[in-house]
């Protein structure tokens, strides 16, 4: 007799645990206002950070600028771009999609001041801009 109370009992805990995961949308803030606890899970993806200390010197040969900045934790692949001096807002554009923090610029024109900035990409999409860093091209 007990046991069927028990099983009863846990029976109606089960289906209003589930209306309740429902109705909040899985909202933390109304799971707990209707006096349940949250269960532990997988922490939602959390937006890309600031790439830091880009970096960007004369390449090895001809034409080429290398960077070099502080690796992002979590990111899928990172956002290059360059900008020929002087900056303008329309003036950037995309040069590569490296997955590691160092990265070299091909086909610039020898002696011409470039400016570079980075953005890391994750499951979210990409982050901020880093601060531009700028170099003469080899």
């Amino acid at each position: 007799m007990q046991e069927q109370k028990e099983a009863a009992f846990d029976s109606v805990l089960t289906q209003e645990s589930n209306y309740v995961d429902t109705a909040s949308g899985g909202d933390p803030a109304k799971i707990q206002s209707a006096g349940m606890q949250v269960q532990a899970g997988k922490q939602p993806p959390a937006p890309m950070p600031k790439v830091e200390d880009l970096s960007a010197t004369g390449g090895d040969l001809t034409g080429e600028c290398d960077l070099n900045h502080k690796p992002v934790k979590n990111k899928k692949s990172y956002i290059v771009q360059v900008s020929p001096d002087p900056i303008t807002s329309t003036s950037w554009t995309q040069v590569g999609l490296p997955t590691k923090s160092t990265f070299t610029v091909t086909g610039l024109n020898s002696g011409d001041k470039y400016w570079f900035r980075v953005a890391a990409v994750g499951s979210l999409g990409a982050g901020p801009w880093s601060d531009p860093a700028t170099a003469r091209a080899t």
